[in-house]
């Protein structure tokens, strides 16, 4: 079995094919609780594909490698491979017996562990899908989605002596900056005229 991966027009056939290869897959399912009914599942889509390969690459010509054009160091199949997963770039998986898979490397190690130079390696791949996605800030939201709502939890905090919103806010939510959230629902005009004693309510 042959393994190729390929970004563009740079080509790599991988020397030593592994002594398996497969592809791993499942659908994600969200447990929900239903008041008066209970616990229910509901399908989701179908998580990404992923794979990994364990193998080696040669410091010298082995009968049983496999050279598509010639005899290639270890490290330079190592320094593509670290440009690939540093660039995230979108690697055409194929593998003989298989369908040709746009893939994301994930992970990369590998090492030296005996006296052959040898470089052995570990080369996780997750499936890469297109999407339309927005970021803001940190967080990562699908356009036109459909939001499925959970339960949100409420804490109620009196305020305390030396306290501002600002304070409050990085103590329960861990963002000083949600502070105006939590102004807007208690409605607090002037942050600066907070008294000791007031119960805010906090989601």
């Amino acid at each position: 079995m042959k393994i190729i991966l390929s970004v563009g027009l740079k080509r790599m056939a991988l020397p030593v094919t592994p002594k398996e290869f497969g592809y791993k897959t499942a659908n994600k399912i969200d447990v929900v609780e239903v008041i008066g009914i209970g616990e229910t599942s509901i399908p989701g889509n179908k998580k990404l594909k992923s794979t990994s390969i364990n193998q080696f690459f040669p410091k010298q010509k082995y009968p049983f490698a496999y050279y598509e054009n010639g005899f290639v160091e270890p490290m330079e199949y190592v320094d593509l491979l670290e440009q690939w997963e540093n660039d995230g770039a979108v690697v055409l998986v194929e593998a003989d017996g298989f369908k040709k898979i746009q893939m994301h490397i994930s992970n990369f190690d590998y090492k030296v562990q005996d006296g052959s130079g040898d470089v052995y390696y570990s080369l996780s791949f997750l499936e890469a899908v297109a999407s339309q996605l927005t970021k803001v800030g940190e967080i990562t939201k699908p356009i036109d989605s459909v939001r499925i709502e959970k339960t949100v939890e409420v804490v109620e905090y009196v305020v305390k002596s030396g306290d501002t919103l600002s304070r409050i806010a990085k103590k329960l939510t861990g963002d000083s900056g949600n502070w105006k959230k939590i102004a807007s629902e208690n409605s607090i005009n002037d942050p600066r005229l907070l008294q000791v004693g007031t119960k805010l309510v906090i989601t």
